[in-house]
């Protein structure tokens, strides 16, 4: 009897465990580093290889799933089984950007160029003088 309500406890309060996969859903391949939302401020991360895997009460978890690059998912996981989850490539069409960068000394330099005609004007000069020349 008591072996019995030790088995029912431990079962009522057990850990299940939820694993699976991110993957590409055009490529196959896996998704590193995706997010796994539980809640707003509670989830877990993929690894580099897109593996995940954590432990809850529940038998099966409402995630939302986000990972750079792919639209973002909301999935049921099931408890004791393999999830692999797929995400399908999100292409953002992004405007044209100029990037048009001035160095500020090259700048200078130029401007300090076009102002040597202004500051050091070239006239023809004309010197007037006397030649004194004495023998002794």
């Amino acid at each position: 009897m008591y072996l019995l309500f030790l088995l029912a406890t431990q079962l009522l309060y057990s850990q299940n465990l939820f694993y699976g996969e991110l993957v590409n859903s055009q490529t196959g391949k896996s998704i590193p580093y995706g997010h796994l939302f539980i809640k707003k401020n509670n989830g877990f991360t993929a690894d580099e290889e897109g593996r995940f895997n954590t432990t809850q009460e529940k038998l099966k978890l409402n995630v939302k799933i986000t990972a750079l690059g792919y639209e973002n998912k909301n999935t049921v996981l099931y408890s004791g089984k393999k999830n692999t989850v797929f995400l399908t490539p999100k292409v953002e069409n992004l405007d044209e950007v100029i990037l048009d960068f001035k160095d500020p000394a090259k700048e200078l330099i130029r401007k300090i160029v076009d102002a040597i005609p202004i500051n050091y004007p070239v006239k023809e000069e004309q010197l007037n003088g006397i030649l004194s020349e004495n023998a002794y």
